[in-house]
């Protein structure tokens, strides 16, 4: 074996020492591809995320990013700080791999925010089918996968060019959103405005009633009368608490949604036709003396539902509507909203179901600075039910007092049982039966304090269901001294009899000036019940491409006295848009005579004849529901000199195996062409028109009445969704 020689020997501790020092060179190097990798992430979801969504929103939300800013950088921080200290602690190949994934985590988020999220459509607390979004969702995740698997894959194989890589995709990214960032703060209005006093219904004496002659009345939002109806079928035990009461099974509301139902409730006002909805709460509650009324005859008003349906002139009117600066109950309570806020955009498709952010989230967590809390309806059930339970309803100082409260009732998502115990994904008529038992609670604590008999007591809902169907709300009313077991009535009532209703039942409607109560109506013995259907469904449907209407527009239906079935409603040709005015429902789109229609795989656009009632159903489907359907057309092409005009319906599945079908055609009402009990699937609905129903100018009605329209799956399993009928395949007219 040579010896190694002196010279050798020099050249060889050179080499070692040269090679010392450039150790801690060569780890620098190694540990900022690891702290870009980890800025990539942290600074994506948990400082650029939040940001870009609450300035995004900046106009909804009470509070400013003067307010979370800091909770903002320090989870930030906190976030980088961990991830870049757990990489630190690995060595040498293991390293790598999690400064990959880490960099494939970042770069996952940031393509999921900006470019991967589904349109899931409009935020009103309805769950979501995510089923129907698996062919979606699985691409999503081969996205995630190739953003995780392609960095490691690249540091095995080609690690300088994955330490570039990594190096400046991570660095420009980070620059990318601080550039977005910076504009995004400059040119949003608002964006660090510290925010003063704002108007809030508090939750001030919320479980206090007065010395006597109380009022008492429950909102119950989208408590549906069929909930009722299916509750009375199945647990009738869940009714029985409800001495005195009368039940109104023929009630009809007024709107399809809370924002315009509970100020048309306080006011008797319809925002018709629609104006800006601050100068509409303004004149509403201005015309209307109904609560002001209240006040001078010695009620103490409590109203609790949101402030966005009271005005600033209602202050001193109203008990517990105050002027505070607003904060969160707590910091960490912020800090849990704001990430699951994020989250919900921000995490793969397959993970958002568990992380879902609901409309109005951040309204559960408003204080005030004096103690009191701001009154909020979302999912507040079971926190209702808590507080009474555990404070119990008590005497307050006032004479009586006038408690208008809005529970989230059977609104979705349902979140309680029968026994109003939380429950995530609950069946509706459980929720429904729970939202009675808080009201039942409530009574049986009156009737402790001595105070049920002569209390005036109305349990109503908003609106019924909503899902672009015409559905109608609860109504019970127990007027002082009513006695007995719970009793049914058909007579014609809607939202128009509510004022009359409670002032009669307290004597403060001797001369009719709130109109006619719901005890004292008759068919054919007050003028036609009118509902405005917002057209939401429609649109996200799409329908907007060939309607040319906004979710907002109202369309104005007529009722019949002697039933409530949305399915026997007459449009009367009216629609309010959103901007304000009238203009005329139907479309009348041009109709070649004789030309086919079909309504599957990619010829969904062939709806366009339909103003409404044509569903799409999955992706490939469109159904005939929500209780009615109507079809206007210019028609185009020689009529028949028969006189007649041959119309078929081809339709695929027959939904619950019975469909009551009929179809009028002409103006108003329409004459009936087709009545018929359909059971076959697959089949062709033919009925004759006669050419005298078409107008001069060559166009054309036809309203499809369909009854016995539900979601499938609703009576066996009490699925809600949309209204269907039958499976729409094509449509002739020849």
């Amino acid at each position: 074996m040579n010896e190694e020689t002196i010279e050798q020997r020099i050249a060889r501790l050179q080499k070692e020492l040269e090679e010392q020092g450039n150790a801690p060179q060569k780890r620098k190097h190694k540990l900022l591809t690891l702290a870009l990798a980890c800025l990539l992430l942290s600074f994506t979801l948990c400082v650029y995320g939040p940001m870009d969504l609450v300035l995004g929103n900046i106009e909804e939300l009470w509070f400013s990013v003067s307010q979370i800013w800091w909770i903002v950088v320090l989870a930030g921080l906190v976030a980088f700080g961990l991830s870049f200290g757990l990489g630190c602690l690995l060595r040498g190949k293991v390293r790598g791999v999690y400064t990959s994934l880490v960099f494939g985590a970042g770069l996952g988020f940031w393509l999921q925010g900006n470019f991967l999220n589904l349109d899931l459509g409009i935020f009103n607390g309805q769950s979501i089918q995510w089923d129907l979004f698996l062919k979606q969702e699985i691409i999503n995740l081969g996205i995630w996968f190739l953003c995780l698997a392609i960095p490691v894959f690249l540091f095995f194989l080609r690690k300088k060019f994955w330490k570039n890589a990594l190096r400046i995709l991570a660095s420009g990214l980070v620059a990318v959103q601080v550039v977005t960032l910076g504009i995004l703060l400059l040119t949003t209005d608002g964006a660090f405005e510290n925010r003063g006093a704002d108007l809030f219904l508090t939750d001030k004496a919320l479980y206090e009633v007065g010395q006597q002659d109380n009022v008492i009345v429950f909102v119950l939002d989208m408590f549906d009368e069929d909930y009722y109806q299916m509750i009375s079928k199945e647990h009738p035990e869940a009714l029985e608490s409800f001495d005195g009461f009368t039940h109104f099974s023929n009630t009809v509301g007024k709107f399809s949604t809370t924002n315009y139902s509970i100020p048309y409730l306080l006011t008797n006002k319809a925002n018709i036709p629609q104006q800006d909805y601050g100068e509409y709460l303004n004149q509403a509650y201005a015309e209307n003396s109904f609560l002001t009324d209240l006040k001078e005859a010695g009620y103490q008003i409590d109203l609790y539902t949101s402030e966005d349906y009271v005005p600033e002139t209602m202050l001193g009117t109203v008990n517990n509507y105050a002027q505070e600066k607003l904060v969160p109950t707590s910091n960490w309570a912020m800090f849990k909203k704001l990430y699951r806020f994020t989250a919900s955009k921000y995490f793969p498709q397959t993970l958002k179901k568990y992380v879902w952010f609901w409309e109005d989230e951040f309204q559960k967590i408003r204080s005030v600075e004096s103690g009191d809390s701001a009154y909020s309806t979302d999912n507040n059930n079971a926190d209702f039910y808590q507080g009474m339970m555990e404070d119990g309803i008590q005497i307050g100082e006032s004479a009586k007092e006038m408690k208008f409260i809005h529970l989230h009732g059977a609104h979705y998502p349902n979140t309680i049982d029968e026994n109003v115990q939380p429950v995530e994904g609950a069946d509706v008529i459980d929720t429904s039966r729970g939202v009675l038992k808080i009201v039942s609670d409530y009574m049986s604590q009156l009737k402790d304090l001595g105070l049920y008999d002569d209390a005036t007591i109305i349990l109503l809902a908003d609106h019924g269901y909503f899902n672009g169907v015409v559905t109608n709300p609860l109504l019970m009313v127990k007027r002082p001294g009513d006695t007995g077991p719970l009793a049914e009535a058909d007579n014609p009532v809607s939202h128009d009899n509510f004022q009359a209703t409670l002032m009669d039942a307290i004597g403060m409607n001797e001369d009719g000036k709130y109109g006619v109560s719901a005890f004292d109506t008759t068919v054919g013995g007050q003028e036609q019940r009118v509902f405005y259907r917002y057209t939401l469904v429609d649109a996200s449907a799409k329908d907007e491409a060939y309607t040319g209407r906004e979710p907002y527009d109202c369309i104005e239906l007529l009722f019949p006295d002697d039933s409530n079935n949305a399915g026997y409603v007459v449009p009367t040709g009216k629609l309010y848009p959103v901007e304000g005015g009238e203009r005329a429902l139907p479309a009348y789109n041009p109709y070649t005579l004789g030309e086919q229609l079909r309504y599957s795989g990619d010829d969904l656009d062939d709806r366009y004849i339909f103003d409404y009632g044509a569903l799409k159903l999955d992706f490939d489907q469109v159904h005939l529901g929500s209780k009615q359907a109507l079809i206007s057309m210019t028609l185009e092409g020689e009529l028949p000199q028969s006189g007649e005009l041959t119309g078929e319906i081809q339709y695929g599945e027959v939904t619950h195996g019975s469909q009551r079908i009929m179809i009028y055609a002409g103006e108003g009402a329409g004459e009936k062409v087709f009545s018929e009990t359909v059971t076959q699937n697959n089949g062709t609905l033919t009925f004759k028109i006669p050419t005298e129903l078409v107008s001069e100018d060559r166009k054309l009605l036809i309203r499809i009445e369909m009854p016995d329209s539900y979601p499938k799956g609703w009576f066996e399993h009490h699925y809600q969704g949309y209204h269907s009928a039958l499976e729409l395949k094509g449509f002739k007219l020849s």
